[in-house]
């Protein structure tokens, strides 16, 4: 198997495989960039090979089908875009029919037959009601992988049809494996583990060296003292490129070592409102139709204000 990490949910999942006695629906749940969802086609991989009894051969037609994303008997489901290529923020009830209708199907080269649903914890009601069906009456041979982040989201009787498989952050060692694999240049690779803090996935957009080095670039500016012409001009530049919440990460992070060394019980409360709001932006940015880089400047503005004061 390819996967770094995970090494009990791969020996579990091996097991099942090598006894042909697979749960029917597997949900696998933990925090964004753990692996989840590379796991879950490695495991759709593994049952729908022709040749291996545990993982994949990889090179049995099945799997040269899977790997060029033209295997008859695998479907993969997740919030679709829209016209304006932003993601819904829903998984709707018609994607759910048609994994349904993919269920109910013969498998064309064996009786196995994969759906991968991830993203499930953005199942809006209806669409989770109609999975149920799929989950309380299981096809032959079929096998339903669900991926999410927030497992409380899920309804829980979609939750108590599944097997629960909880993935954690990788360690140190195996984040630092899965980031030099991903491509990220030696140079990057320090403030990769320091952003993906177990979470490689979080930081794919590293393998790109324009994108990291701006990133580094970032890094270094929000452990200089405020200069808000360096800031605007590398707002202006790269706001719209990379990830809010990595930018939001590496400004709150010397103003985090801050915080901890406050005793004063008022200018602590004052400064973690003002991280919180920052934290906040992304998602009012994305609400409240807010103008990006002034915005952000005055959040960063008034931390800056708040963290003097203390």
């Amino acid at each position: 198997m390819k996967m770094i990490g995970h090494q009990a949910q791969q020996q579990q999942m091996a097991e099942q495989l090598k006894q042909d006695h697979m749960n029917h629906a597997i949900l696998l749940h933990g925090p964004k960039g753990v692996g989840k969802s590379l796991f879950a086609h490695e495991l759709a991989a593994a049952y729908l090979c022709e040749n291996s009894t545990t993982w994949a051969c990889g090179t049995c037609q099945s799997c040269h089908m899977l790997t060029g994303d033209a295997h008859p008997d695998f479907l993969s489901l997740g919030r679709a875009y829209n016209d304006k290529q932003v993601q819904n923020r829903d998984i709707n009830v018609a994607q759910v029919r048609e994994l349904g209708h993919f269920i109910g199907l013969t498998g064309t080269r064996s009786q196995h037959r994969v759906v991968i649903l991830d993203d499930a914890d953005h199942l809006n009601r209806q669409a989770a009601n109609a999975l149920l069906k799929g989950l309380e009456e299981p096809a032959q041979g079929c096998l339903i992988l669900l991926v999410c982040e927030k497992i409380q989201h899920l309804p829980i009787t979609v939750r108590s049809r599944c097997l629960l498989m909880p993935f954690s952050a990788l360690s140190t060692e195996d984040c630092l494996h899965v980031c030099q694999n991903m491509g990220i240049s030696k140079a990057y690779l320090d403030l990769a583990q320091k952003l993906a803090q177990g979470q490689p996935g979080k930081v794919i957009d590293m393998c790109q060296e324009k994108k990291a080095q701006a990133l580094l670039t970032l890094s270094q500016l929000s452990q200089k003292p405020l200069d808000m012409i360096a800031w605007q001009l590398w707002l202006e530049t790269h706001l719209s490129s990379l990830s809010h919440h990595m930018i939001i990460e590496l400004i709150c992070a010397p103003y985090l070592q801050n915080l901890q060394q406050l005793k004063n019980f008022e200018q602590h409360q004052e400064l973690s409102k003002a991280l919180w709001d920052m934290a906040c932006w992304p998602e009012r940015l994305r609400t409240h139709s807010l103008r990006p880089v002034p915005s952000l400047l005055a959040h960063l503005l008034h931390l800056e204000d708040v963290s003097h004061k203390a």
